[in-house]
């Protein structure tokens, strides 16, 4: 017998697995479309015997509580002020669900909560 071990996610898949685990910020992109500002944040995370990675996108108003968690200043309730240049290697634990869209139901969005403080110390990932 000859077992073997597949990936069948693809390169370009960069979905995270449901369930709470702890997470590493490793890269933080603003991208603008238009008028709405979104931020992907690249994440990795212990996998199946080795460090995996992924990524969320996140709306301003969904980011609160992770800046939170992550030691952001907050200068009054719900604003921030964040460098996201010196947060990769900073650790986080959150939850990963997967929800129907509000607007399109049939479209299913990963989705990130439940942000809480990591005992783990940063580190510089290069």
């Amino acid at each position: 017998m000859s077992t073997e071990t597949i990936d069948t996610r693809g390169q370009y898949d960069t979905s995270l697995p449901d369930g709470e685990r702890e997470f590493r910020v490793e890269e933080i992109r603003r991208l603008e479309k238009g008028q709405t500002v979104i931020y992907i944040w690249k994440v990795s995370f212990e996998g199946d015997g080795e460090r995996e990675s992924g990524e969320q996108v996140l709306l301003p108003s969904l980011m609160g509580d992770l800046l939170r968690v992550l030691g952001c200043k907050e200068l009054s309730h719900g604003k921030y002020e964040w460098d996201r240049d010196i947060l990769p290697g900073k650790y986080f634990i959150a939850t990963i669900s997967r929800e129907p869209d509000k607007k399109k139901p049939d479209v299913i969005r990963q989705q990130m909560t439940g942000f809480k403080k990591s005992d783990k110390t940063d580190e510089t990932p290069f």
